[in-house]
């Protein structure tokens, strides 16, 4: 046998390896959530799509429309790979509901380490069953483009107690310097001291965030003190409160500004949206009254290795009801 056959031969048993030991760390990690209790999000007294909450009930809201906002944390820009898995997962997850009636909105921040039901799509793209681990995952399964945001958009919804999701917007990682210097960089108020990090993260500073620095500003976790997402979910509260005043400023003065930036983001944006759906929502971000980012309570816990997030079921059901529901007359 020639010697580069021999080299091919091992070669592929060890990239048969490496797949099964891929797979063999999601089959451990679901086997170790299978029997998790408390899962799950909003499970009240649902009749048809009405909601009985602490003995009254309530319907879903008439004129609402939802983006949900997803941030992957891919180190490349967003492409399709082979099999029904990618490497990205959903860092960030913030539901926005617009009320056309009193042209207001409101955001929802979720935690992307909430323990709930995540569904999976086989390699045909097909339903193939749930398993129970952080909401993070969701976007794993997939090829990374739109199966995966969809898939994502269920686990969301299922685990909201079935509210509709209108439509969603997927961001790589990388895409958020390109959002950042689209604005001529944000502005922010450094609240905790990761200087470690980047030297100019001194805790009270007030720095203009350029390029890389966005990134590290809304990404940095396990280079900190606290290791949870909480204090990381904060920052990047701060930050999307900050890009949005800064964009709406250039809006105003450039009527191009969201359909350049959507441009400019395109390599890195995956969304069941066209550049003139993004504008309409750009267009409501801009013009209506914002009532700001609702965050969920609840407690942090390490299982088996794994950060994971548990939610104040009554709480998180009162943010639902108030962002999708009206009482019943």
């Amino acid at each position: 046998m020639k010697k580069k056959t021999i080299l091919t031969i091992v070669a592929v048993v060890l990239l048969l390896c490496g797949v099964g030991l891929l797979f063999l760390a999601v089959k451990l990690y679901r086997d170790s959530h299978k029997e998790t209790n408390g899962t799950g999000g909003i499970k009240g007294n649902v009749t048809d799509n009405r909601i009985q909450v602490d003995g009254a009930w309530y319907e879903p809201k008439d004129n609402i429309r939802t983006l949900l906002f997803i941030g992957v944390d891919e180190a490349e820009e967003l492409n399709e790979t082979e099999g029904y898995r990618n490497n990205g997962q959903s860092d960030v997850l913030v539901l926005c509901v617009f009320d056309l009636d009193n042209k207001s909105y409101q955001a929802l921040q979720i935690n992307r380490d909430t323990v709930s039901e995540i569904p999976i799509i086989d390699v045909l793209g097909q339903d193939a069953g749930q398993f129970s681990g952080q909401l993070a995952l969701a976007y794993t399964y997939g090829s990374g483009m739109e199966d995966s945001g969809r898939n994502t958009v269920k686990a969301v919804s299922q685990f909201l107690g079935g509210v509709k999701i209108d439509d969603y917007a997927a961001l790589s990682i990388n895409g958020i310097q390109v959002l950042n210097d689209a604005v001529g960089g944000v502005t922010v108020t450094i609240e905790d001291d990761f200087s470690a990090v980047d030297e100019a993260f001194v805790m009270g500073e007030t720095i203009t965030l350029h390029g890389k620095q966005a990134e590290t500003f809304v990404r940095s976790r396990g280079q900190m003190g606290e290791p949870t997402n909480i204090n990381r979910m904060s920052r990047q509260c701060t930050y999307m409160n900050a890009w949005l005043s800064q964009a709406h400023g250039a809006w105003e003065t450039d009527t191009d500004f969201i359909a350049t930036t959507v441009l400019q983001l395109s390599g890195y944006l995956v969304s069941n949206l066209s550049v003139y759906g993004m504008s309409d929502y750009a267009d409501m971000a801009f013009q209506y009254t914002n009532g700001g980012i609702l965050q969920m309570e609840g407690e942090t816990a390490v299982v088996n290795g794994f950060m994971e997030f548990y939610p104040d079921k009554e709480k998180l059901q009162k943010q639902v009801v108030e962002l999708f529901y009206q009482p019943m007359e």
